[in-house]
């Protein structure tokens, strides 16, 4: 949402719920276990995504060490 011109995201990585969990229940399921067994797995990565552009232009100041320049 924040590539999008929003201010600010907050969620799941989606590229570690990508490779890390969607790969683990594919090489389970590749190796014979049946669905049922198949472990449903909550996102242990998350993201703070500000959108700088759009902070600067709403006159919002973000600290340098919140976006790690400083």
């Amino acid at each position: 949402m924040a590539q999008e011109g929003g201010f600010v995201a907050y969620g799941p990585s989606w590229v570690h719920i990508v490779r890390d969990g969607y790969a683990r229940q594919l090489i389970q399921l590749l190796r014979g276990t049946k669905v049922a067994d198949v472990p449903v797995e909550q996102p242990f990565k998350f993201e703070l995504v500000i959108n700088l552009k759009t902070a600067n232009a709403i006159g919002v100041y973000t600290a340098r060490v919140i976006i790690g320049a400083g």
